[in-house]
């Protein structure tokens, strides 16, 4: 999935909810299914889609800004349609979702970026200087989401430059616990 289909998804995601960015808002209103009560050991969340039926499971620790951004990111498989086919012919299978990164996670991460990071917001704090830490900092997000989109936002831009300290990690999540 290219940058391009990653931010149409997104704003897509985005117009079918009213304009939300708020994952807790988006999953209803998608008609998807939220299980959070579960200790999912080391697996922050994974998405479902057996016998055509939406679940999410997120770990029930999870707060936050890594709950947010975890929850999106299930949201955004659900919406990916490979994702979704995906899911329904190996409906458990995402069990090693964060393990690798490889690409249906980097596909998920990006539009979850593209949900969760307002555009304007993102290159004003870019223009004024902050660290790539500050502006995850203050748009509420993990700095390798940040990283994610404005990589995305440089491939949709070409004459948008800016000196990243790294690219962002597509299997990153491993790096969070959940009690931070």
């Amino acid at each position: 999935m290219k940058a391009a289909e990653s931010y149409a998804l997104a704003q897509k995601i985005i117009k079918k909810c009213d304009g939300s960015r708020d994952p807790e808002i988006i999953y209803q209103c998608l008609g998807i299914e939220l299980e959070d009560t579960f200790d999912l050991a080391n697996l922050k969340g994974m998405y479902s889609s057996a016998d055509r039926h939406r679940t999410i499971y997120l770990h029930k620790r999870l707060t936050g800004y890594l709950r947010r951004f975890v929850l999106m990111h299930e949201i955004c498989h659900d919406q990916i349609p490979e994702h979704r086919k995906r899911a329904r012919r190996m409906p458990y299978k995402e069990i090693q979702f964060f393990g690798g990164a490889n690409q249906s996670e980097r596909e998920a991460n990006s539009v979850a970026a593209h949900v969760l990071i307002d555009d304007e917001k993102m290159v004003n704090l870019i223009m004024e200087g902050n660290t790539a830490q500050a502006i995850a900092a203050e748009l509420y997000v993990p700095e390798d989401l940040l990283l994610i989109a404005i990589e995305d936002y440089h491939k949709l831009h070409p004459d948008f430059i800016v000196r990243l300290p790294r690219s962002g990690r597509g299997n990153y999540l491993k790096d969070y616990d959940i009690w931070e």
